[in-house]
């Protein structure tokens, strides 16, 4: 459910948005891959897929109250895959343009719940806690949840 959805005066609207959302995004589960053409994961990358530790962290985004928690739960996502891309064979540190088809892919797939209302939470609440390191991970997210929409 979307629970922090009344703290935005439109619970039934944000709802709405979220259970679509997350409609949408599982049927776009069922037909996206690594390879898929949008995405451009590089093709040294496919081994590692699907990511299911990066998934398994952004999967309990929901469980999480504080904006500060849910920010933590972005950036342990994002650390892991940045983790898991530097380990790859023949790959060095990640950059961005490697994260972001990851995320994007790590994103379908795992589906967190009532994700719309969770971005718009740690949005509203997250004031100077969206700086740094912890800014980049939330600006790498909010960008990979962007390119999700055009997808679906």
């Amino acid at each position: 459910l979307c629970t922090s959805c009344p703290v935005f005066g439109k619970p039934f609207i944000i709802y709405a948005f979220c259970s679509l959302f997350s409609k949408s995004l599982a049927r776009l589960a069922r037909t996206i891959h690594p390879g898929h053409p949008m995405l451009k994961i590089p093709a040294i990358l496919h081994g590692e897929a699907p990511w299911p530790s990066a998934q398994a962290e952004i999967s309990v985004i929901n469980a999480y109250k504080s904006a500060r928690d849910k920010l933590a739960c972005v950036v342990r996502c994002c650390e892991t895959i940045s983790n898991l891309i530097s380990m790859a064979p023949g790959t060095g540190a990640a950059a961005a343009d490697d994260i972001t088809p990851v995320l994007v892919y790590v994103i379908i797939q795992a589906n967190p719940p009532s994700l719309l209302s969770n971005v718009q939470y740690v949005q509203g609440f997250g004031g100077s806690l969206l700086e740094g390191a912890e800014g980049y991970w939330w600006t790498q997210f909010t960008a990979a949840i962007e390119f999700v929409k055009t997808l679906l």
